[in-house]
């Protein structure tokens, strides 16, 4: 449990952390080389965590993965819903087989 939830919860004085690390202040940025789309995810990801005040310079990493997937699963939902969720191949035209969309 962080240190400042113990200290509310009254936990006993040497079950406190004093010297728990801090996050420096500040939101962290979206690296520069991502697309455009992961950027439209990452600033409203950021703007509503940094809302709840959730949000530190050492989750980048994190949300960067997290922007990118929200991406590819919006990539692969529009394919599915243009096709059909089992599809024919050109080297088995009569076997159905699941739509390899389904797997991202």
């Amino acid at each position: 449990m962080p240190t400042h939830l113990r200290i509310l919860h009254g936990d006993h004085p040497e079950r406190v952390n004093r010297d728990e690390p801090k996050p420096p202040n500040g939101l962290p940025e979206c690296p520069p080389e991502v697309s455009p789309a992961v950027r439209e995810v990452w600033q409203y990801v950021v703007d509503q965590l940094a809302a709840m005040r959730v949000v530190t310079l050492a989750d980048r990493d994190a949300l960067l993965c997290f922007c990118e997937a929200v991406v590819i699963h919006r990539e692969a939902s529009k394919v599915l819903a243009q096709t059909k969720i089992l599809v024919r191949t050109a080297r088995s035209p009569n076997v159905l087989r699941r739509n390899p969309a389904l797997q991202v």
